[in-house]
């Protein structure tokens, strides 16, 4: 499935992206996504990546800029994800780019990776990303007092979190996200349609004994 969406689309990071990261990780974007201002190199965070398993992509405009990243890593049980959006170019906030990157990252975890669980938090400082997460399907579980430190004081953060549940009741609604699936769906009726009369002719037979022995095993 292309990542690819009204504003922006996915794909995977380049060692320049990973230095674009760098930059805004030591910036105010940095600050604003995550709480903190890390002086790494890019060579530094794409090793990070390769040994934790977190999976960066890079955010694209339809025009090949490069704005922001996007990260997912496994939490804790298998389907369960914790992810973050860091738009890094100040001057291209409130362009709708974060918002459209974080439906297209969820829509790959629910989606394709069969995520059941996708969470984050947000600093209660980031008016942006407060006001996109309480109003597009995302559940507040608490908030998490002196979480993140910065500008010489604590900030209180907010733990979100969505189901898979959650994420198909949005898709369902006119203003919720567009599934797009891989394989078309009259691509996936033609095949079944194409083993169905492999199955009805005589080379089908040993599949109908199989189906037979397992139904008599209790299978």
């Amino acid at each position: 499935m292309a990542l690819v969406g009204k504003l922006v689309r996915l794909r995977r990071m380049s060692h320049e992206d990973y230095e674009h990261l760098a930059e805004w990780c030591s910036d105010r974007s940095g600050t604003y996504s995550s709480g903190s201002t890390d002086f790494v190199s890019g060579a530094e965070l794409q090793d990070f990546a390769r040994r934790s398993g977190h999976v960066y992509l890079a955010v694209i405009t339809h025009d090949g800029q490069h704005v922001g990243v996007v990260d997912y890593a496994r939490v804790t049980y298998p389907g369960n994800y914790e992810i973050g959006v860091n738009i890094g170019d100040p001057e291209q906030w409130g362009a709708g780019y974060g918002a459209d990157a974080l439906w297209l990252l969820l829509r790959h975890l629910f989606h394709s990776k069969n995520a059941h669980r996708v969470q984050g938090v947000v600093g209660l400082y980031n008016k942006r990303s407060i006001q996109l997460v309480c109003t597009r399907g995302f559940i507040v579980e608490g908030l998490l007092r002196d979480y993140l430190f910065f500008d010489g004081r604590y900030h209180d953060g907010v733990a979100i979190s969505m189901l898979r549940d959650d994420y198909y009741a949005m898709c369902s609604t006119t203003t919720g996200p567009v599934l797009e699936d891989t394989v078309p769906p009259e691509e996936r009726l033609a095949a079944r349609h194409a083993m169905e009369r492999l199955l009805s002719g005589d080379t089908g037979h040993h599949l109908r004994t199989f189906l037979g022995r397992s139904e008599a095993l209790g299978g």
